[in-house]
Parts: C-alpha cells; sequence; structure tokens
C-alpha cells in the first residue's frame, strides 16, 4: 500500500505564495531524525551515502515551484537546501537552512515570497510505504 503526499497551494496577495503538502507522520520523524545525525550515523544505520539528498516540491500557483532538498553530508550534519524555480523550471534562488523541525520553508525573490508548508498525516497503517523513487542517487517523494 502507498501513501501520496497531497498538494495545496494558494496566493494570499500579490506577490506572497503559499504551498502546502502533507507528508506521512513517519516520514516527518525520519527526516527529523536524519537531521540530527552525522553522515556517518546516517550511512551506517540508513545506508544514505554523501550528497544523496530526500527532495520535496512544493507547487505555487504562478507556476513556480520550490524544492526543499535535505542533503547527506559525509562527516557533518545533513543540511536543507531550498532551491526556487520558475515556471520554465530554471533555478532563480536558493538559500540553506540548518533543521528541519518547524516544517514551513521561506524564501523571497523579486517576483514574490515562497513560503512552503509540510503538514504532517497521521498514519492509519502502520505497514504503509511511501510514494517514493530513487533516482541518481537522490530520493523523491510525491
Amino acid at each position: 500500500m502507498t501513501v501520496t503526499v497531497s498538494h495545496h497551494t494558494k496566493q494570499d496577495s500579490d506577490n506572497e505564495f503559499i504551498s502546502y503538502i502533507r507528508i506521512p507522520e513517519q516520514k516527518y520523524r525520519y527526516m527529523n531524525r536524519l537531521i540530527a545525525m552525522n553522515g556517518l550515523e546516517i550511512y551506517q544505520k540508513y545506508g544514505l551515502k554523501r550528497d544523496e539528498s530526500i527532495t520535496h516540491t512544493f507547487h505555487f500557483l504562478n507556476g513556480y515551484s520550490l524544492d526543499v532538498k535535505l542533503v547527506i553530508c559525509e562527516e557533518e550534519r545533513p543540511y536543507i537546501d531550498l532551491i526556487l524555480f520558475d515556471e520554465k523550471n530554471r533555478e532563480i534562488a536558493c538559500d540553506i537552512v540548518d533543521d528541519y523541525v518547524g516544517s514551513s520553508f521561506i524564501i523571497t525573490h523579486e517576483t514574490g515570497k515562497y513560503l512552503g508548508i509540510i503538514q504532517i498525516q497521521e498514519e492509519e497503517n502502520e505497514n504503509r510505504k511511501e510514494n517514493c523513487s530513487k533516482r541518481s542517487g537522490n530520493l523523491y517523494c510525491r
């Protein structure tokens, strides 16, 4: 059985865009465990290597999207890479944050302020797996 991540998006004003995704509670706890570990611990426990990442993508009404990537490091703790793409999927802004706790990610660009909010989806069944695929060393979750 798979759990899909649902998306909801809105525009609060002329230049503020908000997008929501729902992820399973188990996935949220997993991400928070990863951010607290160093690269060696992550590799030993989960087999994830340096430069592998877990990505969640927020989509906005103006066609822009925001990738929130948890990037695994070799010896240090992972970091969160925020990448804003325009409607033609060109990278137009980026930022780095240190933790995953709080579940909201903001990036500002001349076209507006983009807010991605992760909402926790309660698990109905502990045996559920997520709708994720591994491509080029990265884990993409929808």
